[in-house]
Order: C-alpha cells, then sequence, then structure tokens
C-alpha cells in the first residue's frame, strides 16, 4: 500500500510537471477490496513484444536512433526532476500506437526521488547497473545505465548481459566492458562476494581486483553466511549469446539489416554502427560519475541528427 501510494505521488508529481510526452499518464485512483487500484491511459504493446515480433533480430538503426532520442529526453526529464525510474526495461517501455515510434515510459512502482533512495534491490537483473550490484549509493545515472542496455538490445534483438545471477551478471559486464574501478570495489558492500582481491606485491603498491572465477564463487556461496539465499545448485554456469566477446566487435559483426544493400549503403551503416558503439561506450560506463547524462547524450552525434516526432 505505501508503495503503491508512492507511485501515486510520483505520477501525480509527473502529470503535473512534465510535458505529457514521455511518462504514461495516470487518470484515477480508487480503492477496491482493501487495494489500491490506478487508472492509466491506454496505450499499445511494450518494446520487448516489438522485439520478439521481429524474431528477436534486431530493429533498423533508423528506428532505433528514434527510439533512443525519445527515451533520453524521458531520462532528461526525470533528471531535472531529481526522480530514478529504477525499473527501466523493454517491458516498461510501451508505443502508444501500434504503428507509430512514439514511445511512453510506464511502472513507476520502484521509483523515488533522489534524495530518497531507500532500496538497495532494484532494478531488473539485466538492466541492473554495477554500482547496485556492488552494493554502492546510487543516482539518477542507474537509469542510464539500463538505457545503454535497452538501446543494444533493441539493435540486437537480445539482451546485452543476460545475467543468471547478480554473480553471473557482473561477470558479463566485465567480460564485455572490462573492470570497473578499483575504488568502486572497495568501497562496495558486496564487492567481496562477487571479486577477488589480489595482495600487492610490494608495499607501495595498491591490491588489485580479479571478479572471482565461477569455482571460486561457488565455494564462497558454500562458506558464506546467507547460504539460504543462495544455494549452489541455483547457479548456473555462463552461456554465451553472442559469437564475439567486446562490444564494438558484436556490433559491428551483427549482420547487416538486408542482402540488397549496395556499397554506400553500408558504408552508411558502418559509420552509424560506429557512432553506436561510441553512444554505448559512454552510457555503458562503468563508472556512474563518467557515464554520459542524458542531458550529455542528447548532444551525442547517435541522436543528433534525429528530428523531434511529432505527438500522435
Amino acid at each position: 500500500m505505501n508503495q503503491s501510494l508512492t507511485e501515486v505521488r510520483l505520477l501525480e508529481y509527473l502529470n503535473a510537471n512534465s510535458d505529457g510526452r514521455s511518462f504514461i499518464r495516470l487518470l484515477d485512483t480508487f480503492m477496491h477490496k482493501e487495494h489500491l487500484c490506478l487508472v492509466f491511459e491506454l496505450l499499445a504493446s511494450n518494446l520487448y513484444e516489438l522485439i520478439k515480433q521481429n524474431q528477436f533480430q534486431g530493429l533498423n538503426m533508423k528506428l532505433v536512433k528514434l527510439l533512443t532520442k525519445q527515451l533520453l529526453e524521458a531520462m532528461a526529464q526525470l533528471k531535472n526532476f531529481q526522480m530514478i525510474h529504477c525499473d527501466l526495461k523493454p517491458e516498461n517501455i510501451l508505443l502508444i500506437q501500434p504503428d507509430k515510434p512514439n514511445i511512453k515510459v510506464i511502472d513507476f512502482g520502484s521509483a523515488c526521488f533522489t534524495r530518497q533512495t531507500i532500496y538497495t534491490y532494484i532494478q531488473s537483473r539485466f538492466y541492473r547497473s554495477p554500482e547496485v550490484i556492488l552494493g554502492l549509493p546510487y543516482t539518477e545515472s542507474i537509469d542510464m545505465w539500463s538505457l545503454g542496455c535497452i538501446v543494444g538490445e533493441l539493435f540486437l534483438g537480445l539482451p546485452m548481459f543476460p545475467g543468471t545471477s547478480e554473480y553471473n551478471q557482473i561477470w558479463k559486464i566485465v567480460d564485455m566492458l572490462g573492470m570497473p574501478p578499483r575504488h568502486m570495489i572497495e568501497v562496495g558492500r558486496n564487492s567481496l562476494n562477487f571479486f577477488k582481491r589480489i595482495e600487492p606485491k610490494s608495499a607501495d603498491d595498491k591490491p588489485s581486483y580479479t571478479v572471482k572465477t565461477y569455482d571460486e564463487y561457488l565455494e564462497f556461496l558454500e562458506t558464506s553466511k546467507d547460504n539460504h539465499h543462495h544455494s549452489r545448485k541455483k547457479e548456473q554456469p555462463n552461456k554465451d549469446y553472442f559469437k564475439h566477446r567486446l562490444l564494438k566487435d558484436i556490433i559491428l559483426n551483427y549482420k547487416l539489416p538486408s542482402k540488397k544493400m549496395t556499397n554506400s549503403m553500408i558504408e552508411k551503416e558502418c559509420q552509424e554502427r560506429l557512432l553506436l558503439i561510441d553512444f554505448l561506450t559512454k552510457v555503458l560506463n562503468l563508472n556512474p560519475l563518467e557515464r554520459l547524462t542524458p542531458q550529455e547524450a542528447l548532444k551525442h552525434p547517435f541522436v543528433s541528427d534525429v528530428p523531434t516526432l511529432e505527438m500522435p
């Protein structure tokens, strides 16, 4: 009930203060059998459904850019309101009409104001930011991490980091993008669940860290106090979904949208892909302090030439 009331408060705030284009409109609330019910405007299908209808093949670049720009505009407004969505994923982004690329963000059930971050267990796993996994304080920049994961998924048709557990999630992130900065590991409440400390060779050096191997992580699970949370049986070995490891290689080697492309079309597609790689690298920066803000991302050449959509 408290959570629902918070959601209503945030939605009423957005209804009153946002431009009405980016977020679902709350029309009414009422009580039914001691349940608080929320009445929303009717929208069409979500972006996960769109990817699924496309047989999990990526969407074309033009559509990816149109959707990305609108998402960034929504995130820019949230950041101005000092609000964090906390559960941005394709299922929570809806088409307004089935045949037009206009979208709205829904589901503010986990959202909060930046100064009131109470929950530590937030964000759906595939879209969960490194700072949340490591147990660090978080800000609006966690939504930008999720946005980067979503944009990659729109292009590739598959989630970028489909982790089977938090350990597997951070493993996949590090495998594709490299290690988080040492200070994040040192300060994170949960870091030593997933990372192993390597003592320095000399007194002048600082310790370094590596991700625990699968076996080391299983060993940690057996000896950890909160063993009832995790069991060895639940932890699955890693599965690879992409032939390539690094973000750049995955995107550059992704199949071309059509067999009948002229050389100049292929050249343009490659240029767009390089911009996408640069955009994703900056939005998926493991360090939240260096990650692009929505306002910065809107100036990135990947989306800066995209026209602003007229509302239907």
